[in-house]
């Protein structure tokens, strides 16, 4: 954190909640805490090396029990069974939103940045 440390109830709620694990990591003794998920996420391997269905698989389960939302970038074709398997398996198969060209949903990303507030 940049500047002068302030003590508001607020910003001391986002610095416990920030500290907090989000997940172990496997084989280790050490975790990645919410922080450091926000802060980025980088799983390097070979093709094949199991970088998605190891520590990719991981992180997305942990993030999605934790309840955050985001949006996945599907480039293979099984990726998004996948992705929608994971949120099933957590419960949140409802959150899920399709944007395709035959799921009939649009989200007009400009549209949304110029009228956000």
């Amino acid at each position: 954190m940049f500047g002068k440390k302030t003590d508001s109830a607020q910003n001391q709620g986002h610095e416990v909640l920030l500290d907090q694990e989000l997940y172990p990591v496997p084989g280790t003794d050490q975790s990645i805490t919410w922080a450091d998920a926000v802060e980025g996420t980088l799983i390097l391997g070979s093709t094949g090396s199991g970088k998605t269905s190891g520590p990719g698989k991981n992180a997305a389960l942990a993030m999605l029990n934790a309840g955050w939302g985001f949006c996945v970038l599907c480039a293979k074709t099984d990726e998004r069974k996948r992705w929608e398997r994971y949120a099933e398996s957590v419960g949140r198969g409802d959150d899920v939103v399709i944007l395709s060209k035959s799921s009939g949903t649009q989200f007009n990303s400009r549209k949304y940045e110029l009228t956000w507030k």
